[in-house]
């Protein structure tokens, strides 16, 4: 299971009255995992299994580009790509182990209205 609490800032690309708006979004936070073992019995050989339960907190930063279309006098449609970096808080359980770090890409479509 994961949970984060991450804070962005927008910056927009054109005036708030165009009905394209591009923007950039910069940001970060914390992200908390946390991963308990689950499954069958091991049927045969000696595995090396991670911890039976854990928890890790980490620093994550968020980085996203989208686009708002106004499709009429205060509904929008907005679509956003976005790349989440955090430490990789599992990789010296692995065989071999991996260090990289770990990413988390989301793409979100969602209509809003503005007041």
């Amino acid at each position: 299971m994961q949970n984060a609490f991450l804070g962005n800032a927008l910056i927009y690309f054109q005036k708030r009255g165009s009905r394209l708006r591009p923007y950039l979004s910069l940001g970060g936070g914390a992200v908390l995992i946390h991963s308990r073992l689950s499954g069958g019995a091991i049927v045969s050989g000696n595995p090396a299994l991670p911890p039976a339960s854990s928890h890790h907190a980490s620093i994550a930063q968020r980085t996203s580009v989208g686009l708002d279309v106004r499709l009429g006098d205060s509904w929008y449609f907005r679509y956003s790509f976005g790349e989440t970096i955090a430490r990789n808080t599992f990789g010296d359980q692995l065989s071999p182990p991996e260090h990289r770090v770990a990413k988390n890409f989301q793409s979100l479509f969602g209509i809003y209205f503005r007041l």
